[in-house]
């Protein structure tokens, strides 16, 4: 016979995805200052100072050859060159012309420097709410873009955001540093014509009970048990030092802190966190010459898995008996 005792745990929430409610309040600045690795294209405005001996003052758009004209100098060739390749080549061309930039001690100085910049294209694709085509600032971030397409949806990933140049998939990006402030986070830049690709969502586990941020996390190949508790943002004070995982279809565990970084975690894992002195949501599972135990109690459990949990054969099970507890 199998006698069963009933109670809840409260519903999670999938983490992060909050971080997309931003959108209605962030203001997008498009005066950002752009490295030196940015590449000058059409519709850039470029600013040639020269001051000293001789005196110049040019600001120019590069056209759609990639060229501007400027006086005494004559056409430069600027379109597809990056800022510091770019300043470069001006100091060369603009010393042929003027001799004292070149003098020791320099006579005459020279800067070049971004005005107005051009928008570029940018696309976005997959679990995101808009997904299309955006006109932008290049000085636009990563994470503002997704938030301008209305952020990932709960179906898509946090974890593994591609960025797609030239029909090549050139990076990918992890928003759980970013998110929880736990290792190193890259905002990666845009160029005309990129694509940001959201896939689906990859495996997921639950953490809940004495755990200060309980909530649905995915999973990346490189996270243990130790590494999920910390982006979750540690256990409670409360909290006992075992810790619990209810895996379907197979055995279930029981881990003590000394090794919750060699635990390795899979697809569906329920992790939960023992509150000390305080009486935890269970089902009691008791069975015909078989020892009494204990398993949480998951929203939507079945009785396939109560059998698969305690490694049962149901063909053995002749009556239930199912107690809930007032």
């Amino acid at each position: 016979d199998l006698l069963i005792l009933t109670d809840s745990i409260s519903e999670l929430k999938d983490y992060g995805y909050n971080f997309f409610s931003l959108r209605d309040s962030i203001s997008y600045i498009d005066n950002r200052i752009l490295d030196d690795d940015y590449v000058l294209g059409y519709n850039d405005e470029i600013i040639f100072s020269v001051w000293g001996q001789v005196q110049q003052y040019e600001k120019k758009k590069i056209e759609r050859d990639g060229t501007i004209y400027v006086e005494n100098v004559g056409l430069l060739y600027l379109g597809g060159k990056t800022l510091k390749e770019s300043k470069q080549y001006v100091f060369n061309r603009f010393s042929k012309v003027y001799s004292t930039l070149l003098t020791k001690p320099q006579l005459s100085f020279i800067d070049i420097s971004l005005g107005k910049t051009k928008n570029i294209n940018v696309g976005v694709s997959g679990h995101v709410m808009f997904p299309g085509n955006y006109v932008v600032n290049p000085s636009i971030s990563f994470t503002n873009l997704l938030i301008l397409a209305g952020g990932v949806l709960e179906t898509g990933t946090l974890r593994s955001i591609y960025l797609k140049r030239n029909n090549t998939i050139v990076d990918s990006l992890d928003l759980y540093p970013l998110l929880s402030g736990i290792g190193d986070f890259k905002n990666l830049k845009l160029n005309e014509g990129d694509f940001i690709i959201v896939p689906a969502k990859g495996k997921t586990v639950s953490i809940s009970g004495a755990i200060r941020n309980p909530a649905y996390f995915e999973l990346k190949k490189k996270d243990n048990l130790k590494s999920l508790i910390n982006i979750a943002g540690n256990v409670k004070s409360d909290s006992k030092e075992n810790i619990y995982i209810y895996r379907r279809a197979k055995s279930n565990l029981t881990i003590d802190i000394a090794n919750f970084s060699s635990t390795k975690l899979v697809n569906g894992d329920s992790i939960i966190v023992p509150i000390t002195n305080e009486k935890f949501k269970y089902l009691s599972i008791s069975i015909d010459n078989i020892s009494r135990f204990q398993i949480p109690w998951l929203k939507g459990i079945s009785f396939e898995d109560i059998f698969n949990s305690g490694d049962l054969s149901i063909e053995n099970i002749k009556k239930i008996e199912l107690v809930r507890k007032l």
